[in-house]
């Protein structure tokens, strides 16, 4: 049931984001971004990649840019939900990430939590799109660490990095 819901959420994402809204809201903020030595605004991005998703989220909200290596992040805001996406310099998506609630997390990669991880919480869950490659990016915690793993939709431990948290005190 829930990945038909997860489903049908994204063929909604999909849906509304190919609907074109000649009255765009003005909402979106040129932004200041650091990287490395160098500050970022809007107008740092080349028309072709702005443009590319403009037509696609004409309703993006909370808009910032920055540079990642060659290519240009994005993140935004949509209907309450964080989003973040990478393109090239012609414009074309090389990887799509959306916040998801944790119930959304598919039943095979929440068991395989449960069986590999036990004990720890759910903090955050991405769901990326690279390439057509869909990943479910978890972070999860107990006690002192904290774990970023990456799932296949089948629950397949893809990727996994831990990190030790940092004490209050060393803030």
């Amino acid at each position: 049931m829930k990945i038909l819901v997860s489903f049908l959420l994204m063929l909604l994402i999909a849906v509304t984001s190919c609907n074109s809204d000649d009255n765009k809201s003005e909402s979106t903020e040129t932004t200041t971004t650091d990287t490395k030595d160098e500050k970022n605004t809007d107008a740092d991005i080349p028309a072709t990649v702005k443009t590319a998703f403009e037509q696609k989220y004409p309703k993006a909200d909370k808009v910032k840019w920055e540079m990642d290596s060659s290519n240009y992040k994005v993140k935004f805001k949509m209907d309450d939900i964080k989003y973040s996406n990478v393109y090239n310099a012609a414009g074309s998506v090389l990887e799509a990430e959306t916040r998801l609630e944790i119930t959304a997390l598919p039943q095979p990669v929440a068991k395989a939590i449960s069986a590999q991880f036990p004990g720890y919480t759910i903090k955050k869950v991405d769901q990326s799109d690279r390439a057509g490659k869909m990943v479910y990016e978890v972070e999860i915690d107990k006690d002192t660490a904290t774990w970023d793993v990456h799932f296949s939709p089948a629950g397949e431990v893809i990727k996994k990095s831990k990190e030790l948290k940092k004490d209050k005190d060393d803030e």
